[in-house]
C-alpha cells in the first residue's frame, strides 16, 4: 500500500502539471480542446489524491511498521520485534531501548546483532557490534593512523598505534567521554608520560613499538615501556621502567569531555593543590557514570578542570601525577552507588 499511494502521488503531480500547462495554453491561443483535456486533467488529480490517501490510511491502520532483531547464535536480544508506532519520519529520532544478553559460556568476541525491517517498515537493515568479554582489534581503515580498538562491557577505548596513548574513550552506555584533541593545553593523551622537560609518550609523537596480545598493550619507548591492560571493568595503565626504578615521571590521563568537582578517599590542603589519595571519583554533570581513579597507594593528583571564569577551558579537562617504575592507575566508569567503601 505504501508504494502504490507512492506512485499515485507522483501521477497525481504530473496530471497537475498537464492540466495547468495546457488550459493555459489553450485559453492563450484560443482551443477549447485543450482547456477540455486541462478539465479532465484536473479531475484525474483530484482522483489519484483521493487513491494515494486511501493506500496512505490504509498502511497506517492496517501494516506492520516494526523491526526485527536477529543476533548471532549465542546472543538474545529482548524485545526481539520493537513496533515503531507512530511510524518512522525522515529526519525524526527515535530511541530504541534493548537488552542484550550473552550465553554464560559463550567466547569473548565481536559478534552482531542485525536490525531488519518487517514488512513494509520504511527502514534499511543495519548491523549492530555487539562485544562479549573484552575484544582487542586492530583498525586499519584509515592509512597510517591505525587505532587499538578495545571494546568491553564497561568501557571502549582507542589507543593510537603512532604515539601508543589512548585518544578515544566511551563509557559503558556509549557516550563520548574524550574532549577534543587539537594543540592547547593539558591534552596529552591517556596514558601520556613526562620525565622533567621530555616527553616519553605523547599524542602525535612517535613511539618505538608497539606489542600486543589479547587482552593487553605494551608501548615500547627508550628504556621505558607502558602497559594498557583491558579488563571487562576498567583499563588499567602500567608504567614499567626496572633499569631505572628510582627515577620519577609525571603521567597525565586527559583530555576528558568534562570533569566536575572530584570525591575522594584522602585529603587536599588547598583547591589549587593536589589532592592525595587511593581513589578519586569525577561525577558527570549530564550522564549516569563518572570517571573512578584508583591507585595501588596514596597518590598526589593535580586537577586541570574546565573553570567557569575562562569559557576556553570547556572541554579541556585533565590529571596528572607522579608515577615510577611498576605504578599504575586503573579507570573505570562507575556511578556513586558503586563508589569504594
Amino acid at each position: 500500500m505504501i508504494l502504490l499511494g507512492e506512485l499515485s502521488l507522483w501521477v497525481a503531480l504530473l496530471m497537475a502539471a498537464w492540466s495547468a500547462t495546457v488550459s493555459f495554453a489553450g485559453g492563450r491561443i484560443g482551443r477549447t480542446d485543450l482547456v477540455a483535456s486541462g478539465e479532465r486533467a484536473l479531475y484525474a488529480t483530484f482522483a489519484f489524491v483521493v487513491l494515494s490517501s486511501i493506500g496512505l490510511w490504509t498502511a497506517l491502520l492496517t501494516s506492520d511498521f516494526s523491526l526485527r532483531f536477529v543476533a548471532s547464535e549465542g546472543i538474545s536480544v529482548e524485545p526481539a520485534v520493537v513496533e515503531l508506532t507512530p511510524p518512522l519520519a525522515q529526519g525524526a529520532p527515535r530511541t530504541v531501548t534493548l537488552k542484550v544478553k550473552a550465553r554464560p559460556e559463550l567466547a569473548s568476541g565481536l559478534y552482531e546483532v542485525r536490525a531488519e525491517p518487517v514488512a513494509e517498515t520504511p527502514a534499511a537493515v543495519e548491523t549492530l557490534p555487539v562485544s562479549v568479554g573484552v575484544v582487542l582489534k586492530k583498525d586499519r581503515r584509515i592509512p597510517r593512523l591505525a587505532q587499538w580498538v578495545a571494546r568491553a562491557p564497561g568501557y571502549t577505548m582507542k589507543v593510537d598505534e603512532f604515539s601508543g596513548v589512548g585518544m578515544y574513550l566511551l563509557d559503558a552506555d556509549g557516550h563520548r567521554r574524550f574532549g577534543r584533541f587539537t594543540t592547547t593545553n593539558f591534552i596529552n593523551g591517556f596514558g601520556a608520560v613526562r620525565r622533567g622537560d621530555e616527553w616519553i609518550f605523547r599524542v602525535q609523537q612517535a613511539c618505538h613499538s608497539v606489542w600486543s596480545s589479547p587482552d593487553a598493550l605494551t608501548i615500547l619507548g627508550g628504556s621505558e615501556r607502558l602497559r594498557h591492560e583491558f579488563r571487562e571493568d576498567r583499563v588499567v595503565i602500567r608504567f614499567l621502567d626496572p633499569s631505572h626504578a628510582d627515577r620519577e615521571q609525571t603521567m597525565w590521563l586527559g583530555n576528558f569531555d568534562t570533569l566536575l568537582a572530584p570525591l575522594h578517599n584522602g585529603t587536599q590542603e588547598q583547591p589549587h593543590k593536589p589532592v592525595v589519595a587511593e581513589w578519586l571519583f569525577f561525577p558527570h554533570p549530564v550522564y549516569r557514570q563518572g570517571v573512578l581513579l584508583r591507585f595501588r597507594k596514596k597518590t598526589p593528583v593535580t586537577l586541570h578542570l574546565p573553570s567557569p571564569a575562562y569559557p576556553q577551558s570547556n572541554g579541556q579537562a585533565a590529571v596528572d601525577f607522579p608515577v615510577r617504575s611498576g605504578d599504575e592507575v586503573s579507570l573505570s566508569f562507575v556511578t556513586r552507588e558503586e563508589l569504594p567503601r
